[in-house]
Formats: C-alpha cells, structure tokens, sequence
C-alpha cells in the first residue's frame, strides 16, 4: 500500500511470508500532510532467528508510532494472529487503523473483516484510506477553520 500511497516502488512485495524482513519507509504526502510511512514484516512465530530479529527491530518502532495500521490480506483466509502480535496490539497505546488489503480479490466471506478494504487498483479506496489515517492523526484539528 506504501508504495501505490508513493507513486514508486517503495518496499519489495510478494505473496512469499518472510519476504520483508526489515522495516522500509518513505515519506508520504496525504492531502498535505507529510507522514513517514514505514512497512514492516509481518509478525509470525515461526521465524526463523534473522525473521525474529527484525520482527522485534519492527515492533519497537511500532511502539513509538503515532498510528499503526494493521494489514490484512483479504484474497487469502488470515490464520490467526499470532500470540505476540496479539499481545502487542492489545498492549499499545498507539492508535490501531484495521484495514483489509486487496478487496478486489476479496471473497465474500473475508470480505466483512476489516472496516477499511483497499486495492491498489481502486485509487477511491486509496483515497478513503489516505482519509483515514488524515483523520485519525490530526482528529477534530482537521474541524478547526482556524490556522493550526
């Protein structure tokens, strides 16, 4: 998603798990906000030693995030979280946006998941998410008519 948000190839991506190992960033203009954008690999418990490192590298950049937002791959049924993914989202106090990712090859029954479904595809739903995390990082800011 970093990289359609980008405009450029910005993170390597394939269906392959374990082939981001380390967070990748770009700065990213939503809207004029300028965000660092960062992926990172998904959280799995049968990493192998590399895997795992950079899993816990990428956590404790997600602890010092201002907004997490947490991917789901919609054309395949998810297994279930991870423990530890599960305990970390369930201890941070950092903000969580759940979205769905390639809802064009969605089956119905995943397609319920996640409130937020994107496909690289539909720039409308690039432009929702762009929204959402616009709206959840500036909150009632974005209300005020006043200079900020």
């Amino acid at each position: 998603v970093g990289s359609s948000l980008a405009g450029r190839d910005a993170a390597i991506v394939a269906d392959e798990p374990g082939t981001t190992r380390d967070h990748v960033g770009v700065h990213l203009d939503l809207s004029g906000l300028v965000i660092r954008w960062l992926d990172t690999p998904g959280v799995r418990d049968h990493a192998d030693p590399i895997e795992r490192e950079a899993i816990d590298l990428a956590l404790n950049v997600a602890d010092a995030a201002d907004l997490l937002v947490h991917c789901e791959d919609l054309a395949s049924p998810a297994p279930a979280p991870s423990p530890r993914l599960a305990s970390f989202l369930a201890a941070t106090p950092v903000p969580i946006l759940r979205v769905g990712l390639r809802a064009d090859l969605a089956t119905s029954a995943i397609r319920a998941s996640p409130p937020l479904r994107v496909s690289i595809r539909d720039r409308a739903s690039l432009d929702e998410l762009t929204g959402a995390v616009r709206s959840t990082l500036l909150g009632t800011a974005l209300a005020d008519p006043g200079a900020w």
